[in-house]
């Protein structure tokens, strides 16, 4: 990665117990999700919306 200036560790990796279960690495987020994902606008309900609310600005 060349920079991790725009993510940020939001959970610790996990080591496997007994063998058994993998480990499990570290959670990374954006670091505008940090403290969670924000809402959606009230007027997007899928990412068909998103894509044709753009095309229509064209």
């Amino acid at each position: 990665m060349a920079t991790d200036r725009f993510i940020v560790e939001v959970e610790k990796g996990k080591e496997g117990v007994d063998g058994g279960s993998p480990s499990v690495g570290s959670v990374y987020r954006s670091i505008y999700a940090k403290d969670g994902f924000p809402e959606p606008a009230d007027d997007l309900l899928s990412c068909w919306d998103i894509f044709r609310l753009d095309i229509s600005l064209l």
